[in-house]
Formats: structure tokens, C-alpha cells, sequence
């Protein structure tokens, strides 16, 4: 896959690369180009019908959305009230990711053509 992907760079395809979760290495690279490959924090994308499109990767600690860095905080609350009531543990990450897939297969339901 990084071969096609570098070989199309060399061909002239413009490839950006924006480090994600797992690539903190990658990311004192920014703003610099390796061959024909480009590094950025985020790019904005104009599609061939000229629409703009942002495309930004930040891990959640580093968003301006969430200035206080993760919610693991949270959790440990909620578990030690949790434990204290005799309830068991639950997970604010899990519950999170349960409601983010079903917001998403909703929204793909209403994207359906009749």
C-alpha cells in the first residue's frame, strides 16, 4: 500500500501525510516534504466541484474542543461512586463509541436513496 502510494507520488499525484494517533514520531516532521510526500498537522482539500473540505487529525489532548485533555478523570469518578454503590465497572470510552456507531449507522439510514 506505501509503495502505490509513493510510486503515485512520483507520478505526480499530490500525497499528503497527517500523523494520526499512533504517529507522535511523525509529527516533529511537520511542514516538511520527504521526496514527494508532504507532512501537515491538517490540509484543506478543493474538490473538483470547488468544494473546500478540512481535513485536520488532532489527538483529543491537543484539541481546543477538550482543553483539559482526556476524560479518564471522569471515569475514575463515576467507577469510585460506581464501587461505592456496589455497581460494576463502566467504561465512559465504550459508552462513547457505542453512541458515536449508532449516531453514524442512523445517519447512513437516512443517506439511503428510496
Amino acid at each position: 500500500m506505501i509503495q502505490k502510494l509513493l510510486r503515485k507520488a512520483r507520478h505526480g499525484t499530490s500525497v499528503i501525510y497527517i500523523p494520526g494517533n499512533h504517529d507522535e514520531a511523525a509529527r516533529q516532521y511537520t511542514g516538511f516534504n520527504f521526496g514527494d510526500v508532504a507532512i501537515k498537522d491538517d490540509h484543506i482539500h478543493v474538490t473538483a466541484d470547488g468544494k473546500r473540505l478540512w481535513c485536520p487529525w488532532r489527538p483529543v489532548r491537543q484539541s481546543p474542543a477538550f482543553p483539559s485533555g482526556d476524560f479518564a478523570w471522569l471515569n475514575r469518578w463515576v467507577n469510585a461512586i460506581r464501587n461505592w454503590l456496589n455497581m460494576p465497572y463502566w467504561s465512559l470510552a465504550q459508552y462513547l463509541k457505542h453512541r458515536v456507531k449508532s449516531a453514524v449507522s442512523f445517519i447512513s439510514v437516512l443517506k439511503r436513496p428510496c
